[in-house]
């Protein structure tokens, strides 16, 4: 049994994981809201299929556009 959990584990280190950030679930946020600490360097795509990013601004966070400094 023991081999069999060390054999899980192995394996799920071998699957692939994305290199883009976490997403976070839309709600209505707007590019310059402010967000969560939680959220920094995480993503959420707009219907419009523009990308915000969590980005921190100054000793707020702020939704800004995916690409803008």
């Amino acid at each position: 049994m023991r081999k069999l959990a060390i054999g899980v584990l192995a394996l799920a280190l071998l699957i692939p994981t994305p290199a883009h950030g976490a997403s976070v679930k839309y709600k209505n946020q707007k590019s310059g809201q402010f967000c969560a600490k939680k959220d920094v360097n995480k993503t959420v795509k707009l219907p419009d299929t523009m990308t915000l990013v969590c980005k921190k601004d100054g000793d707020r966070h702020r939704w800004k556009p995916k690409g803008a400094m």
